[in-house]
C-alpha cells in the first residue's frame, strides 16, 4: 500500500480539500473512476474507499490515507 500511496502522489492524484484545524484536514484522492474523500484527524483517520470500509484500519491504513499522511507531514521519502 505504501508504494501505491507514493504512486498517487507522483501522479498528482491527491490534493488537499480543506484544512479543518491545525491537526485535522480533508483530502481528495482520485481512484478508479471515483474520487475518495480522506479525513485525517486526531480522533482517527477515515476514507470513503472499499478497503477502509472493509477493514476500518484493522489491517493498517489504506493507500489513500497513507498518501494524505505523507503529504500532510511533508515527508515523501
Amino acid at each position: 500500500r505504501l508504494q501505491s500511496a507514493k504512486k498517487l502522489i507522483a501522479n498528482s492524484a491527491i490534493r488537499q480539500h480543506q484544512a479543518i484545524s491545525v491537526t485535522d484536514s480533508e483530502w481528495l484522492v482520485q481512484g478508479s473512476g471515483v474520487e475518495h474523500m480522506v479525513r485525517l484527524s486526531e480522533s482517527g483517520d477515515r476514507c470513503t474507499c472499499t478497503w477502509y470500509s472493509k477493514h476500518q484500519n484493522s489491517r493498517g491504513p489504506c493507500k489513500h490515507i497513507l498518501a494524505a499522511r505523507i503529504l500532510a507531514l511533508g515527508d515523501n521519502d
